[in-house]
């Protein structure tokens, strides 16, 4: 903290001390958890005291990071394209090993609220404040200027089909943001004060879409489909890539059947880390989507036809009709 002392007359500075600066004891751990077997998104929301990225890093058994400028730190392969790590960026990151695992870091709280969104890409977004916030509040105002947001367990925010199966937003994750348009925009955090208002409706929806029957990768793609004929209550639409995996699938809710909400299928891509030395995690690979529409009853698929065909490609989010 840097301030000077100033003597003003009638709003005119007339004498000025030299500038003082000072530190205080502030400094704060944060704990971040990730999983193995999947592309975790994360962030920091503290300036570490050593920005060096095997020092943030050490406390994990890790195969790589990356950014959002295909920037990789792979311990195991030397490479190191990261110069520092910082509250301003978001980090993909996968694990050696079977387990959970979490790293500690030291740092000050970020002041820096305010981050560059760019068109065209996918963003990675750090999250900056010390509390968690409804995805709503953090985004409103800027509605119209996102196209998707989402987070590393396939939850989305969808302004346009309000599809917010991301309900919330928290310190330690990290966020693929992909705008609607040409132009970027500084894009600021509001202040906190928000308490979590995502409506029951919306968690009970939650609840009865998502299925297990699918792994999650870290990595996926959403199809919108906003209206589907011959399905019943208690189907299931799944999706099936050109090897006749199972990449996707959801419960089909009253909401579908009265066209209220549209049906939010998340394809699970593929993770591919064996340049690296690291495994394959099962998933979609650019591949076309088959749609299948599974009646429990009758214990039988049926094929599902579209006015146009989707795929799980580097795009990360198609409407089908």
């Amino acid at each position: 903290h840097c301030y000077t002392v100033a003597k003003i007359d009638m709003g005119e500075v007339i004498a000025e001390s030299n500038e003082a600066c000072g530190t205080t004891d502030a400094s704060v751990t944060q704990t971040v958890s990730l999983d193995p077997f999947r592309m975790n998104m994360m962030s920091l929301n503290i300036d570490p005291f050593d920005t060096n990225v095997e020092s943030v890093f050490s406390d994990l058994n890790l195969l790589l990071v990356k950014n959002d400028d295909s920037d990789y730190f792979v311990p195991d392969y030397n490479v190191n394209q990261i110069d520092g790590v910082d509250a301003s960026e978001g980090y993909k990151v996968f694990l050696n090993g079977a387990g959970a695992q979490s790293m500690s870091v030291d740092g000050l709280p970020s002041m820096d609220m305010s981050l560059t969104l760019d068109p065209f890409r996918m963003n990675l977004l750090p999250y900056s404040p010390q509390d968690c916030m409804p995805t709503d509040a953090v985004f409103a105002g800027y509605e119209e200027s996102l196209l998707i947001v989402k987070n590393d367990d396939s939850d989305y925010y969808v302004p346009a089909y309000n599809v917010m199966t991301l309900s919330e937003m928290c310190p330690g994750e990290g966020y693929g943001v992909f705008l609607n348009g040409a132009d970027g925009f500084e894009f600021t955090y509001p202040m906190g004060g928000f308490s979590r208002n995502m409506s029951a409706s919306m968690e009970e929806y939650k609840v009865a879409t998502r299925t297990d029957n699918v792994t999650i990768t870290g990595e996926s793609h959403l199809f919108i489909i906003e209206s589907i004929e011959g399905a019943q209550l208690g189907d299931q639409l799944r999706a099936y890539d050109h090897n006749d995996k199972l990449v996707g699938s959801i419960n089909i809710v009253h909401e579908h059947l009265i066209g209220s909400h549209v049906i939010d299928l998340v394809v699970h891509k593929e993770v591919d880390l064996g340049a690296y030395g690291g495994p394959v995690v099962d998933g979609c690979s650019n591949s076309l989507i088959t749609l299948k529409l599974y009646n429990a009853i009758e214990d039988t698929e049926y094929n599902v036809s579209t006015d146009s065909s989707g795929s799980c490609s580097d795009s990360d989010i198609d409407e089908l009709s």
